[in-house]
């Protein structure tokens, strides 16, 4: 005849723990327990909720922003003629509008090009910051011609564009 019997085994790192706990009272054990409880809960909140909550809102805000971007892209004309409702720009050369706008902006970038069309290229900006300076071009009557933006890590982009006048 067999006979099977069942033992109750703990791990030998949780045998103290077990035996520790034992020795306490029902009211330590129990005090003891919430304490724990607290320690998940603030372990699961911090640790967890409040990072994943903050990367959420970070990437919506990095979406909406690239879908208005995309909405005046697709709703400016193509090939060339673009309307702004800012102020025209003065008559100083492209070139110097452009980089003062790239220094407000405290991006470091390389302009080429002639009076009134320059090639822009910036390494290693912000997500934000780059579709800003975008912004500030348009904003000063400025023409972006064509835009490339390369993703290179979380949040960091290189972009390259072409400004002329408006």
């Amino acid at each position: 005849m067999i006979t099977l019997t069942a033992r109750r085994t703990t791990h030998r790192l949780a045998e103290p723990l077990t035996l520790w706990l034992a020795g306490r009272s029902r009211r330590e054990q129990l005090l003891l327990g919430a304490a724990t409880a607290l320690c998940l809960v603030a372990i699961g909140w911090y640790g967890l909720i409040l990072p994943t909550a903050r990367l959420r809102e970070d990437a919506v805000t990095r979406i909406a922003l690239y879908e208005q971007l995309q909405a005046r892209l697709r709703a400016a004309p193509a090939g060339g003629e673009v309307t702004t409702s800012a102020p025209p720009t003065p008559d100083a050369p492209i070139d110097a509008t452009v980089q003062q706008v790239i220094a407000s902006a405290e991006l470091s970038a390389e302009v080429s090009g002639g009076p009134d069309q320059v090639d822009v290229t910036v390494s290693g900006a912000r997500f934000e910051a780059a579709m800003a300076l975008v912004q500030s071009l348009e904003g000063m009557g400025l023409a972006v011609q064509t835009l490339s933006l390369q993703g290179r890590s979380e949040g960091v982009v290189d972009l390259a564009l072409t400004v002329s006048r408006a």
